[in-house]
């Protein structure tokens, strides 16, 4: 499976050693100007060194060890992931996913390109409403895993899980749509989430959870807010990604070891707005042994919201 685009790539790397070598170019002509200057300024008293052309050389000898370490660091956490989901690329007008390839439509954020119709119409579908990537996101403390009283293989009881979990098959993605529920002002300190993921239920087998969807929430001044998240329980809390709207129309999708060869990959978005997050987690995978579609009371540090 190709997924990675090598004209973008190669100009991206050619862009991040011109300015590395323009970085290492002023860091050692500086200090240099700086000696001859001081060198041509002072009166000719012979091969002596004034105290100016010392601390010129000196700072030119701590560069030129400084800077090769820097530039290797920064070049290994340039490289750090190699996938088309680290660079942030927004979608071009007039953009026409059936005539991309598959390196072209992952570079743009957005998942591995569907072999069957109904999901290919649907991806059409999401890229034609795209009108602003989303690519940064912080960690909001909230997790979403499954606290289960009783189970078995039909049917389970939790005190903070209500919904659907599909079992007995491999999931490799699963997705839905709805609209972002409006919520009451009382009582106030209230969250609920809603959401699709793959993995969650360990009683059946679950692995790493893979998920996205929105928060939904009344805060202790009766106010609301609502923002799009995704998380990769255990391995992060949710990660916030940008507010939505009461009533938005959402589309959310989550894949293991399908989009990127080893890794999770999650699409949340505001089809009504039009801005989307396209990400993948390279090595963060999912044994795809359910699939759920769940609204849940959140934990919220350790405390039930």
């Amino acid at each position: 499976m190709h997924i990675l685009s090598p004209l973008p790539q190669c100009a991206q790397n050619f862009g991040h050693r011109f300015k590395q070598l323009q970085t290492i170019i002023l860091l050692f002509v500086t200090p240099i100007v700086v000696l001859f200057s001081t060198a041509f300024t002072q009166p000719q008293k012979g091969p002596v060194m004034t105290k100016k052309m010392w601390i010129a050389v000196l700072i030119t000898i701590l560069l030129i060890m400084v800077t090769p370490a820097t530039t290797f660091a920064s070049t290994m956490k340039s490289n750090s992931r190699q996938d088309p989901y680290s660079t942030c690329i927004n979608l071009p007008r007039n953009f026409d996913p059936l005539k991309a390839s598959n390196a072209e439509i992952a570079q743009y954020g957005f998942p591995r390109r569907p072999t069957d119709n109904t999901h290919l119409t649907k991806g059409v579908y999401l890229i034609q409403h795209a009108k602003q990537r989303v690519c940064t996101s912080h960690s909001t403390g909230i997790t979403h895993q499954l606290i289960s009283t009783i189970s078995n293989t039909s049917e389970e009881n939790s005190s903070n899980w209500s919904g659907n979990i599909a079992i007995g098959y491999h999931y490799e993605a699963v997705d839905s749509y709805f609209y972002v529920p409006c919520v009451a002002s009382s009582p106030t300190n209230a969250y609920s989430s809603h959401w699709v993921g793959l993995g969650g239920d360990g009683n059946d087998g679950g692995g790493n959870l893979i998920q996205d969807s929105i928060e939904a929430n009344t805060n202790s001044n009766g106010s609301h807010s609502y923002y799009a998240w995704y998380e990769i329980y255990p391995y992060e809390s949710e990660q916030w990604l940008y507010n939505v709207n009461c009533g938005d129309t959402m589309y959310f999708y989550a894949d293991s070891n399908y989009t990127l060869g080893n890794g999770a990959y999650m699409l949340v978005e505001d089809i009504t707005s039009g801005v989307y997050t396209g990400t993948g987690i390279p090595g963060e995978t999912s044994n795809g042994s359910t699939a759920e579609w769940i609204s849940e009371r959140p934990t919220l540090t350790l405390r039930m919201g």
